[in-house]
Formats: C-alpha cells, sequence, structure tokens
C-alpha cells in the first residue's frame, strides 16, 4: 500500500483548468450559469442511486465486514477472511462489460462486441428490453453505465457519452468535440456524471486532455457540458503503461481502477491528497488486471481482481483482509456491482467475460 500526497501544483491546475472550462463554456454559450453554479456547494444536493440506498440503510442491517468469516485453516501462514456467496441466477451474455441497478430496480446490462445495451429484470436476469439509438447512430462497444437518482442513466460507448430517460428514450449526447475517449462512468450526488478522459493520439483537435494523458471530468447531467477537470498525471507513474478503465463514486471518495499499472487510487474530492494501493501479481492485495470495484457505507472495498478470477475485499483503510468465496466460480470479471435487498440483503452482480454471463450471488448472513 502507498500513500501519495498530492503537491499544491496539481490542484493549482486543476483550478486553472476549469477556470478555463468556464471561461469558453460562458463564450459558447450565454445560457450556461447554471453550470457555474454547479460548482459551487449545494444547500440541498441530490443524491445519486448508491446515495439514496446507503442512506436508507439502517444500523440494524450488517456491512460486508461484519458477514466476513475465517477460512478454517491459515493460507500462506495467515488468517485471512471470506464472504461467502451463493448463485441466485446466471444467464448467458457475450461480452458483458458494464452492469448497475436503476432507479426502478431494473438492470442495466451492455454487451460490448455485440454492440447492445439491455435492460433485464432484477429477479430473473431475462432481457425486458433493447435500448435503442436515434436514427442515423448506432453503438460501438458500449461499455460502462451508471444510474442517476432521477431515473435517468448514463451508457459509455467509442462514440462517447449518451444519457437516457427512465424509459430508455434518448435525451442527448455529453461532450462533443471536447472528449476524447473516455472510460468509466459515476455520479457524484451534486448533479455531475464522472469519468476518465484520455488523448492518446491528439485526436479530436479540441480534446481538453493533453495529448498522452489522462483526466478525471465533471459532466453537468443537465446541460452536458464539462464543468471540471482533474489532472492525473501527478499519480499516475507510467503514462504509457497506464489504462484506467473503472470508475466508482461514494460520498467525496473517487476510485480509479488503473490495469495496466494494477493499482486503484484513492482520490477524496474534499481532501488534498490521494492514497494508492495494489501491485501485479497473485498474492494477498496483488492484481492481474483489475476491473470493476464497490464499496459498501462504512468503505469497504471489492475489487474484481480479473485475470486471477476472483474478488478481493480491502478494509477503509485499503488493508487486505480477504476474498468473496463463490459456490460457483467466476471466470475474468469484469465489472461488478453490490446491491441490497430483502430490508438490506446484500446481492453481488457480476460479469464475467470468459465465462460469458451474467450472475447474481447472495451474500450469506453468519
Amino acid at each position: 500500500m502507498r500513500n501519495v500526497i498530492l503537491d499544491a501544483r496539481m490542484f493549482c491546475r486543476e483550478m486553472e483548468l476549469t477556470e478555463r472550462l468556464n471561461a469558453n463554456n460562458n463564450t459558447n454559450n450565454t445560457n450556461n450559469s447554471s453550470m457555474v453554479s454547479s460548482l459551487l456547494p449545494e444547500e440541498h444536493p441530490s443524491p445519486t442511486l448508491d446515495l439514496i440506498k446507503a442512506s436508507n440503510e439502517s444500523d440494524r442491517v450488517p456491512t460486508l465486514k461484519e458477514l466476513l468469516k475465517t477460512f478454517p485453516n491459515p493460507i500462506q501462514g495467515r488468517s485471512v477472511h471470506f464472504l461467502p456467496a451463493t448463485l441466485i441466477w446466471s444467464v448467458p451474455v457475450e461480452y458483458p462489460m458494464g452492469i448497475c441497478v436503476l432507479a426502478d430496480n431494473r438492470l442495466l446490462l451492455t454487451q460490448s462486441q455485440a454492440n447492445a445495451v439491455q435492460l433485464r429484470d432484477r429477479a430473473s436476469g431475462r432481457i425486458l428490453a433493447t435500448i435503442g439509438l436515434p436514427e442515423g447512430q448506432t453503438w460501438k462497444r458500449p461499455s460502462d453505465v451508471v444510474a442517476l437518482a432521477d431515473g435517468r442513466f448514463g451508457v459509455r460507448d467509442d462514440f462517447g457519452i449518451r444519457i437516457f430517460d427512465d424509459e430508455g428514450g434518448f435525451i442527448m449526447k455529453v461532450g462533443d468535440e471536447r472528449l476524447g475517449r473516455c472510460y468509466g462512468l459515476a455520479a457524484d450526488g451534486k448533479g455531475h456524471m464522472l469519468t476518465l478522459n484520455t488523448n492518446a493520439f491528439g485526436f479530436p483537435e479540441k480534446n481538453v486532455t493533453a495529448k498522452g494523458q489522462t483526466d478525471l471530468l465533471y459532466i453537468d447531467i443537465n446541460t452536458g457540458s464539462i464543468v471540471r477537470q482533474v489532472e492525473l498525471c501527478d499519480i499516475i507513474a507510467n503514462a504509457a503503461l497506464s489504462k484506467c478503465r473503472f470508475l466508482h463514486c461514494r460520498g467525496s471518495k473517487i476510485y480509479v481502477v488503473d490495469l495496466g499499472l494494477d493499482q486503484v487510487y484513492v482520490l477524496d474530492s474534499l481532501k488534498t491528497w490521494v492514497r494508492k494501493f495494489g501491485s501485479s501479481g497473485k498474492f494477498f492485495g496483488q492484481f492481474a488486471d483489475p476491473a470493476g470495484l464497490v464499496t459498501d457505507r462504512k468503505g469497504v472495498t471489492m475489487v474484481a481482481d480479473s485475470r486471477n478470477h476472483r474478488v478481493q475485499i480491502f478494509d477503509r483503510l485499503r488493508n487486505f483482509i480477504g476474498f468473496v468465496k463463490f459456490d460457483v466460480p467466476i471466470k475474468r470479471p469484469s465489472a461488478i456491482y453490490l446491491d441490497y435487498e430483502n430490508e438490506g440483503q446484500p446481492v453481488l452482480y457480476v460479469l464475467n467475460l470468459w465465462g460469458k454471463t451474467a450472475a447474481k450471488y447472495l451474500i450469506s448472513m453468519p
């Protein structure tokens, strides 16, 4: 585990970038005063779906750490904990990449190579509807998805990021001409969608991210405009090998998964530090292509360790504490999603690339 303290230069640059974005937005659109106000603290910020669920979790609902059990025998000389996970259902899905639960409890799932985005039944996994696009638009490798608190949702593909209403109707495409290839989607509970923007080849010309770099962007979900930009160049040790692909947000903490460097970066939007954990390998706390990441209300983190075919568990201080023990093994997991049903019973959705399945597991009670 490694802690990194960001120097003042990064935050000065972030402020300069944000000011420049605001200036450009005001020049291009005289009606964007709402974007500027979105940068200011809100008296009553609208919570994301995850935050709504977290606020509804009563004290009697056990946290993930409270559900941990211990393997009877030490592993590699140490006690290791586990969460028992029992399969509820598994359905065949070609190249599953993104999953979330919407405000109306339907599942939103993407099939990357099949260029498909689907609404599915949470109880069975069966397909309910397919999300289409306006005439002249097509999907190209859809992957990341995010649920918004008002029922809307966002989908990322190689052509950009689109926002849809609660019935799956297309609303808008965001960040045209200013975004490169984006990865990961999250919501911060303050009217913003978060994504990781890259610029591998200097395209498009107006890309807000410098060539060869990766930035964390905040996008206003009502206007589609970029309202904040955080450079990650001071965090990423090797930009040439880095592949920041998965993103998660809970409260003020933002989790960036770098599958190229086998690390997870934890940023706090309210503080001036960043934490890193993970390294390459198969030992406890090491990763081989880490992918999806989820957290519970106490900061316990689960990371899909994709090429090691496992899900690892870390405490709120990012210390390894164990694994999820699946009764039906997972194969090359990509996205994972933690949800709560039946008065707080945790369930975990896992997308298996090699297994070509979407699966739902019950996290067993002690």
